[in-house]
């Protein structure tokens, strides 16, 4: 009994490890990721500097890492003047720039648009829903065999339009800039 035990153990090392260490022709196109991604928000109609969290779930319509992509976004922003949730789905597509046997480079341009609210602390009205346009750029690392991507987003905007509960105007815009890092993974 222990020595089926053991084989069975050293078979699944085995087969663990050869996944690991086997070449990117023989691993799957990982056209799935899900990650996240964290860093500073710029707002600048007022405030302070303020912090972003961003969850996101995407897919490639050519079914590896590269070309097209639809992701849907799930983005908080936190400070001391405001909390702010937005809801998006972003489009845009990963250009491969240099690809070897360890890592891959890719750029990814994008555009988001999402519906959200936004609540101030000494405001009295409550949170304000809005819709948010996004034109972001990303520089992507992509690691261990094509599984976890790690990612820069030093250019993104936030054009973001509220419905106003002043009464000499019906809606509000403002546009903020966000830089973010963060990680994906990639199956």
């Amino acid at each position: 009994m222990k020595r089926t035990a053991l084989t069975a153990l050293a078979l699944f090392s085995l087969a663990l490890g050869a996944s690991v260490v086997a070449p990117s022709t023989a691993r799957a196109d990982h056209s799935w990721y899900v990650g996240f991604g964290a860093g500073f928000y710029n707002d600048f109609d007022c405030c302070h500097i303020h912090g972003r969290v961003q969850g996101e779930i995407g897919w490639h319509f050519s079914g590896d890492m590269t070309g097209f992509f639809l992701e849907l976004d799930a983005i908080g922003t936190f400070g001391p003047e405001y909390a702010m949730f937005t809801g998006g789905l972003r489009l845009g597509g990963d250009i491969e720039v240099h690809h070897d046997r360890h890592f891959r480079l890719l750029l990814r341009p994008s555009g988001m648009i999402g519906l959200g609210a936004r609540d101030y602390d000494n405001d009295m009205h409550g949170p304000y829903g809005q819709l948010t346009l996004q034109p972001a750029f990303d520089i992507r690392f992509v690691v261990a065999d094509g599984l976890i991507a790690i990612w820069l987003r030093p250019i993104a905007f936030d054009f973001m339009i509220w419905w106003d509960h002043n009464p000499a105007r019906d809606w509000y815009g403002s546009a903020a800039y966000q830089l973010l890092g963060g990680l994906d993974f990639q199956f």
